[in-house]
């Protein structure tokens, strides 16, 4: 499109160009004219508008962290085994240590010791259950980003970034049940936690850094598994039916 012989329209400095003589309205001068159109008559005003890029930096690294406040998290490693740190196997009812993918571990936490819930990878929003390891490392667990991406830490979502947490580290026998919770409304043991530890978590979103250690975590042990009611009342019904007729059998 060309600007005919009548066309006239205010310049940035005020003043009435005649566009006739001028070049063709090209993309380029039609950015321009809108630029300054928007932005005022003085150039001055154009400047004012203009942010530096520092400025623009700034602006979204302090939107970022209010974010990262706002969707707070603190994650963590999963691992109970930490040279001069940590050193926390698990055992069974007997005082064997845990081993291979008949026992599963998470980590729970919360900000108080009565709000824990399971942790939750970060970024897939999934709960994070491992297998204890083979009989060479018994009684410790090792998360190795099975399936998932190995910056998608265990986080607890309740607290704020790189915050404090309560943790508990929760263990079950698999043949029991998939979840903690399947095992424990059984009320027939196979399950079991440490004792709640409170301890600082890192920024998930901090690609440069890395997980927390479970600092403070102990060594437990699972309860004892033990029949169900009703197989002990089976188990007494069979016996007497027994003992009924042997009974019969010696009066004949």
């Amino acid at each position: 499109m060309e600007l005919g012989p009548t066309n006239k329209v205010s310049a940035c400095r005020g003043q009435t160009t005649d566009f006739s003589q001028s070049a063709p309205f090209t993309a380029g001068n039609k950015a321009t004219f809108a630029l300054c159109a928007y932005h005022g008559p003085s150039r001055s005003s154009l400047r004012e508008f203009t942010m530096k890029p520092t400025a623009i930096i700034g602006y979204a690294l302090l939107n970022f962290m209010l974010l990262c406040t706002a969707f707070g998290q603190s994650s963590f490693y999963l691992n109970n085994y930490s040279p001069q740190a940590i050193n926390a196997p698990v055992f069974d009812a007997l005082g064997d240590p845990l081993q291979g993918p008949n026992y599963l571990v998470e980590l729970w936490g919360g900000a108080t010791p009565d709000s824990l819930t399971p942790a939750i990878a970060y970024y897939s929003r999934q709960r994070v259950v491992i297998p204890f390891q083979s009989p060479a490392g018994a009684g410790y667990f090792l998360d190795s980003y099975v399936g998932r991406d190995g910056a998608d830490h265990p986080s607890i979502l309740s607290v704020p970034t790189a915050g404090w947490v309560w943790l508990e580290v929760r263990a079950w026998d698999a043949r029991l049940g998939a979840t903690y919770e399947e095992v424990a409304a059984l009320a027939i043991g196979g399950y079991g936690s440490s004792s709640p530890f409170y301890a600082q978590g890192g920024n998930p979103l901090d690609l440069l850094g890395s997980p927390a250690r479970l600092l403070g975590l102990q060594s437990f042990s699972l309860l004892a598994i033990i029949p169900e009611p009703s197989t002990w009342a089976l188990l007494a019904l069979g016996g007497t039916a027994v003992c009924w007729v042997a009974r019969r059998q010696r009066r004949r």
